[in-house]
């Protein structure tokens, strides 16, 4: 008998964040949100495919389901990110979820969202799958399918299914910078208050988590480890925020901390 031990598949989301924090949660529910839309998604397109292959769909009929099925998943995606952003900006505003300003960084966040999505993640999901198709029928056959044949099907798009889920659980980098943008825009109506009673910017920092992996300096984007450090000149002085404008991108565990009253201080206000 085989003492061989078997373990479990990672969990949906791939690596979560660490942390206790209401951020850190919010984030890794988020990303698991993502990856449950995404494997319902293939789980259906798997079925509906090997059902029809067992039928005798022919190949474009087959390149046809998944043609129809991407624009569901794209709907589906859209509305999880939307509402990820909804509840980020909530969570880093507060009780200042309602200004005008915080109300335009989360339009903006969310058509950002919505367009690397649409232009990004559903196009190399198509692309992926479409390959997988292609690759398990190479003849290009336009007849009924064998059933070895029908196999190969439901072999590809499970194959495409597990290579590809890790791809919509980096969108919940989404979440994660919004909780900056969001902290930016109300530490800079902070500001504007703090001036207009007479008193000093208060500084901020960029923290590093101590147990990730720090992305460097690439074209376009800033590294990391170059920004990490404080800020005398407040949010006006960042060059971006944490999974913003950095090579890391939705993968960023970074933060930004507020130094008032003699600490260093998670959110901008006391709510």
């Amino acid at each position: 008998m085989s003492t061989r031990k078997l373990f479990a598949r990672k969990p949906a989301g791939q690596k979560q964040r660490r942390g206790s924090g209401d951020w850190e949660r919010g984030v890794n529910r988020q990303q698991r949100r993502l990856v449950r839309v995404f494997d319902a998604w293939a789980a259906a397109l798997k079925a509906d495919m090997t059902s029809r292959s067992r039928r005798g769909a022919t190949i474009p009929e087959l390149q046809g389901v998944l043609d129809d099925a991407i624009p569901r998943l794209e709907s589906r995606l859209a509305e999880v990110l939307t509402s990820g952003v909804e509840k980020a900006v909530r969570s880093s505003a507060g009780s200042r979820s309602g200004l005008t300003a915080v109300k335009g960084t989360q339009d903006k966040l969310i058509r950002e969202n919505l367009q690397l999505l649409r232009e990004s993640l559903i196009p190399k999901v198509h692309e992926k799958f479409t390959l997988a198709l292609a690759t398990a029928l190479p003849l290009g056959l336009i007849g009924g399918l064998a059933v070895d044949q029908q196999k190969a099907v439901a072999l590809a798009i499970k194959n495409a299914s597990v290579a590809t889920r890790a791809a919509p659980a980096q969108y919940a980098g989404g979440y994660w910078v919004a909780v900056f943008e969001t902290q930016k825009t109300v530490g800079g109506v902070r500001e504007n208050e703090r001036a207009a009673q007479g008193l000093p910017v208060e500084p901020v920092r960029w923290v590093l988590d101590s147990l990730a992996e720090h992305c460097l300096p690439s074209p376009g984007f800033y590294g990391c480890v170059e920004l990490a450090g404080e800020y005398p000149g407040g949010w006006s002085t960042l060059p971006t925020v944490p999974a913003g404008q950095t090579t890391c991108r939705g993968n960023d565990r970074c933060r930004i901390e507020v130094f008032r009253n003699g600490e260093w201080r998670r959110g901008v206000y006391d709510d």
